[in-house]
């Protein structure tokens, strides 16, 4: 889906997504697609404050239900998902010339181009998203349908099965929701001599965290772009 001017628009479909994910590394942009401006190198890091510009696409992940889930589960199953899920975005991400910038809780923020050098980064950003979300979506729906035929099986023998639901890099959680941006920034590192970190100044970030915010409000909705990702891919 997509928000641009306010329209919703059905335009990630997961389907036929593989290939391209696949021959990501030959692509090239079309003649009727937008040409998007060569970046500006990533500066070596010199422990100085130094920043360059470079066009960007972020994509903000959420897991839908982490704080119900996290209230009633066992701290140290918590812990143990939470690390899968965390190594399961951080390889999805790196597949597709991103990187797991970052993550709090139920949130995940990666980026492409901007930590690393990702050449067409809104269609990375976007096979990410669509491969992120379908998988977590899937794994859910799975454990969730499992579990309702345990709680049934108990009702009617009065005792429970001896199998149990599997669960698959917390796929005890809902889903997850996703917002995806691109646009033009300013990447480097920033800080004092106390404390210095890789950061990223640009409204992109901001987009995607209120996009993915919108996709939880849609029904099946899942990944929602901003309107500069379509003519990029």
């Amino acid at each position: 889906h997509t928000n641009n001017n306010n329209e919703l628009t059905n335009t990630l479909s997961h389907q036929n997504e593989t290939s391209r994910y696949d021959s990501l590394a030959q692509f090239s942009f079309g003649s009727d697609t937008v040409k998007i401006r060569e970046s500006e190198p990533l500066p070596p890091f010199t422990g100085e404050n130094t920043l360059v510009d470079r066009h960007i696409s972020v994509a903000v992940v959420n897991l839908v239900g982490f704080h119900q889930y996290v209230a009633a589960t066992p701290s140290n199953r918590v812990a143990k998902d939470h690390e899968c899920m965390v190594s399961y975005i951080h390889e999805a991400a790196k597949k597709c010339g991103g990187v797991l910038d970052t993550f709090s809780g139920d949130k995940f923020w990666v980026s492409f181009n901007a930590t690393t050098d990702c050449d067409e980064s809104p269609i990375a950003a976007a096979l990410f998203a669509c491969e992120v979300a379908s998988t977590i979506n899937r794994e859910a729906s799975v454990y969730h349908r499992q579990l309702e035929q345990t709680l049934l099986a108990t009702q009617i023998t009065g005792r429970p099965p001896l199998a149990k639901p599997s669960i698959k890099f917390g796929a005890a959680l809902r889903g997850a929701t996703i917002g995806v941006s691109t646009g033009r920034g300013k990447v480097g590192t920033l800080g004092n001599s106390k404390v210095r970190r890789h950061a990223i100044l640009s409204s992109v970030v901001s987009e995607a965290a209120a996009l993915e915010r919108m996709a939880g409000r849609y029904p099946d909705c899942g990944v929602m772009v901003g309107g500069d990702m379509i003519p990029a891919i």
